[in-house]
């Protein structure tokens, strides 16, 4: 699995990744844009703006608390990307790969694929 190239985007995913991880919804406020978007295919709806954004997660994510998600990053179509893992007894399972766009030190577009047929293309494992 590769990191993104540049020291801004790894700083920047390693943000992301730690906020999701840490369950921190005011961190995460912080990592996207005023204007930033979020689509989950297959669904058509997207979310414009980082409140509509971070409510979307702390009401429609499964995750509860910190340690409920595991995130793994990687390049997806040259962007940094991460698999998320959802906590399932004792294990973390697949379920969202993200796909980011950045703009300067923010995020300002994630695409979260919902499909988890998708975690064996990018070799990565069953659960963690």
């Amino acid at each position: 699995m590769s990191a993104p190239d540049s020291p801004e985007a790894q700083d920047l995913l390693a943000r992301y990744i730690a906020a999701f991880e840490a369950y921190d919804i005011d961190r995460l406020v912080e990592l996207f844009t005023a204007e930033a978007i979020w689509e989950m295919p297959p669904y058509t709806g997207w979310y414009q703006g980082a409140q509509a954004i971070v409510t979307l997660i702390h009401q429609q994510c499964p995750a509860y608390s910190p340690g409920d998600m595991r995130l793994i990053s990687l390049i997806a179509n040259g962007q940094p990307a991460a698999a998320m893992y959802m906590r399932a007894g004792d294990v973390h399972l697949p379920f969202q790969l993200h796909v980011l766009d950045m703009a300067a030190d923010r995020v300002s577009h994630v695409v979260a694929f919902l499909d988890t047929t998708l975690f064996p293309k990018f070799g990565l494992p069953d659960s963690l």
